[in-house]
């Protein structure tokens, strides 16, 4: 008797192994669509804070270059500036800081001086003089924000601030 073995050669893949190698294709696709979508944002969200941050180190650097005379509270105003899809607000403060309130130690150590002259009324006055000086001479304090509202509609602050002292 003949004895004939049928080999189960099979080529190719069955409808089930396509479908299930599909789907898993199909959710590494999905994953990867949502990063470049994550990463897409956060570099608009970069983008936004440069630009303000630019906007803010321009103002700051066009009232540093004027004199100490001309900074004065003339300076509080509001440009709107339309960048790509963004619109930013530059609010500028001014405001005088005497000496004093920086650094009460200068008063204090000024006084201690005056103090450890045994009566000598010259250098005493002089210290005063100096005093009174330093106490009047101001700083000013600017104060430069820039305000925009971010792609999901919150509002979005970039502030810098600097110390002007009159050197003249």
């Amino acid at each position: 008797m003949l004895i004939i073995k049928k080999r189960n050669i099979q080529k190719g893949f069955t409808l089930i192994e396509v479908m299930v190698s599909v789907a898993i294709l199909a959710i590494a696709a999905i994953g990867i669509f949502q990063a470049f979508s994550t990463s897409f944002q956060a570099t608009t969200d970069s983008k936004d804070i440069t630009m303000a941050t630019n906007y803010a180190r321009e103002k700051m650097e066009e009232i540093k270059n004027k004199s100490f005379d001309q900074i004065g509270p003339e300076e509080k105003n509001d440009i709107y500036i339309d960048g790509t899809k963004t619109k930013f607000k530059i609010e500028v403060s001014v405001e005088s800081v005497p000496l004093a309130l920086l650094n009460g130690t200068v008063a204090m150590q000024l006084a201690m001086q005056l103090a450890s002259l045994n009566g000598t009324a010259a250098a005493a006055m002089q210290l005063a003089m100096q005093l009174a000086m330093q106490l009047a001479e101001p700083f000013k304090k600017v104060t430069t924000t820039v305000s925009w509202t971010n792609r999901k509609g919150e509002e979005e602050t970039v502030m810098l601030e600097t110390l002007i002292y009159n050197s003249e």
